[in-house]
């Protein structure tokens, strides 16, 4: 029997935009170039009704988007021959019309039916805005940035069992493998010259509220995901070099106990 899976088609030209699913970021790209992608976010999707959006965030002299939300198989090459488009993102803008200013905001239902129940994520206690709430995040990152900073996958792998084993529902695969390839990728990772994860500074973390309150995303001031790697010059200071990142989405796991946490996504 087939297996579900749901991916984004985007394509944009002219055109900066971040791509929203449920009230989560998924990808985003810039207006200096026309950009495509096809990303699987099975996880992402909910059966009933999902917010299929986009953030528009700069345009330029002849702007196109269209993001559809498609339903596929595991392990099929998505194309036009067998995908089923279940809601679409278009911005169209007629020659002779002005543009509109930016940023604005373009937002869609799509509708799709499948057998994996509702997400841990669609029902977690939201977020709240208080110091406390915020030290207690900060202390649960700062404890899975010291893990990863002494070359160890092990506490990042038992923090994401809840996104794991949604992933082994969409997509296969075991908890064994999954595991097994983390810590090895991970372990080849910190081998590398010059490997440094980037120092967690509190000054420097933005804790962005996602999905209705109900997820918080750990970025820097600059959009930059809290665990990554840093390039330095020969100053010391970081580079925009691209390297390893991980972005997660971190839940409540007790409405009653803000200390007790995990990554969802």
């Amino acid at each position: 029997m087939a297996k579900l899976a749901y991916y984004l088609r985007v394509d944009a030209q002219d055109c900066a935009a971040e791509i929203l699913l449920n009230g989560a970021p998924m990808l985003a790209g810039p207006a200096s170039f026309p950009w495509s992608a096809v990303p699987a976010v099975s996880e992402w999707v909910i059966a009933g009704d999902n917010k299929l959006g986009a953030r528009v965030l700069e345009l330029g002299a002849a702007p196109r988007l269209r993001i559809s939300l498609c339903q596929g198989e595991v392990g099929v090459a998505p194309d036009d021959e067998n995908e089923l488009e279940l809601g679409v993102v278009e911005l169209l803008i007629p020659d002779g019309t002005p543009l509109p200013g930016a940023p604005f905001e373009l937002e869609a239902t799509a509708f799709a039916n499948h057998g994996w129940g509702r997400w841990y994520w669609q029902d977690a206690p939201t977020f709240n805005a208080d110091r406390h709430s915020r030290q207690d995040l900060f202390d649960y990152l700062q404890r899975i940035h010291a893990s990863l900073a002494a070359g160890d996958a092990g506490l990042i792998f038992a923090a994401s069992e809840l996104k794991f084993r949604d992933l082994c529902t969409c997509y296969g695969g075991t908890m064994a493998e999954i595991e097994a390839e983390l810590r090895g990728v991970f372990a080849e990772l910190v081998q590398l010259p010059g490997w440094e994860l980037a120092p967690l500074d509190p000054a420097d973390l933005e804790l962005i509220l996602r999905a209705d309150g109900r997820l918080v995303q750990p970025v820097t001031r600059r959009g930059k995901p809290a665990l990554r790697q840093i390039h330095r010059d020969e100053n010391g200071v970081e580079t925009d070099e691209p390297g390893w990142s991980l972005t997660i989405f971190i839940a409540r796991l007790n409405p009653n106990v803000s200390s007790q946490l995990g990554v969802l996504r």
